[in-house]
């Protein structure tokens, strides 16, 4: 490995510094008193030493820095390289080796020699910090990214915690009312009841869910549901629409509670819901009947959804409100995606 990386090095020595050499001395080939492969040579090593120096410079300076984080560090880090060793160590490096023979190379050929390995290094400097800065940049997007995810998925299970207390204490007051009245209905109740608490056990881990299943779920909310409110609410969808995708765990449930908690429910002022698919969107729409006093909610059910989704799909979820209707649009996942 070590072998193969001192290869590349020399070969790309070789290269950069045969096209400098034709590139800043022409006239070196065409004289036939110059000496072709001194120049050629000299080209190649000054190339690989400046390399190797600024390669040296940077690769420390990222050790103690970061472009993204403290990019005004880093600008200074490295003028000071170039500044304070490049530059002293060019002067010394050229007068050495040609401000000694004052018969072959004049005052204005040796100023040439140290601009054009000022040029150089700059050059090399500029795509070396180009590699770190993007290098930095993308660990840190994946950070962002990740503690995007870490405070989604608190946030989720911060929600699903508070769904189940809420949403049995809602259920228990009614299963109590069944109750005292002997109503045939309470079995029932209490079967779809543990259908929603199965799935949210057997769920609360996952992330993606297929639909079939949180269809699943639906059925029995919507048989509580339909027991406290009855033909108050409806509910429409074509069942066979939807299949072959996954949804964000307790979506349903969230906006079926949303439209529930925030809307009036009378005999007069029925509640309708429909679902139905739109290309590359499931829509949930229902109709607006705004209770006269304001609802309190943390807002945390709708927001979850949307920040899930924002790490789950390309497409976000869209929502339309007017003074008629309100409208959710879910991206359909046709594929396998969970939090790394």
């Amino acid at each position: 490995m070590l072998k193969n990386k001192w290869f590349i090095k020399t070969i790309r020595a070789l290269l950069i510094g045969s096209i400098s050499s034709f590139v800043f001395c022409p006239t070196c080939f065409s004289d036939p008193q110059e000496e072709n492969v001194r120049v050629l040579l000299y080209y190649c090593i000054t190339f690989f030493v400046i390399y190797e120096l600024i390669e040296f410079g940077v690769r420390k300076f990222n050790k103690s820095y970061n472009w993204i984080a403290q990019p005004y560090k880093m600008v200074a880090a490295n003028t000071a390289l170039i500044v304070l060793v490049f530059l002293p160590l060019n002067y010394i490096a050229v007068e050495l080796n040609f401000g000694s023979f004052p018969e072959r190379y004049s005052r204005s050929q040796i100023y040439f020699l140290k601009l054009n390995n000022l040029f150089t290094a700059l050059l090399i400097l500029l795509y070396i910090n180009s590699k770190y800065f993007f290098s930095s940049w993308e660990k840190s997007v994946i950070k962002t990214q990740e503690i995007s995810k870490q405070q989604v998925k608190q946030e989720l299970l911060a929600l699903k915690n508070q769904i189940n207390p809420h949403f049995l204490f809602n259920n228990l007051n009614t299963l109590t009312h069944l109750v005292s009245e002997q109503k045939p209905e309470a079995e029932a109740y209490i079967l779809e009841l543990s259908n929603i608490y199965r799935y949210l056990l057997d769920e609360k881990k996952a992330d993606l869910v297929a639909i079939e299943k949180e269809l699943s779920m639906l059925h029995s909310l919507l048989y509580l549901l339909k027991i406290k409110h009855g033909e108050n609410i409806q509910f429409t969808y074509h069942e066979t629409d939807f299949k072959n995708f996954k949804i964000a765990t307790f979506t349903l449930q969230l906006l079926l509670e949303n439209a529930v908690k925030h809307n009036v429910i009378t005999r007069e002022d029925k509640l309708y819901i429909e679902m139905y698919m739109e290309e590359s969107y499931m829509v949930i729409k229902n109709n607006v009947l705004k209770k006269p006093n304001n609802v309190y909610s943390s807002g945390i059910g709708l927001d979850n959804i949307i920040s899930r989704y924002k790490l789950l799909s390309k497409n976000n979820v869209l929502i339309e409100e007017s003074e008629a209707h309100f409208i959710v649009k879910i991206p359909v996942i046709t594929h396998e995606s969970t939090y790394s």
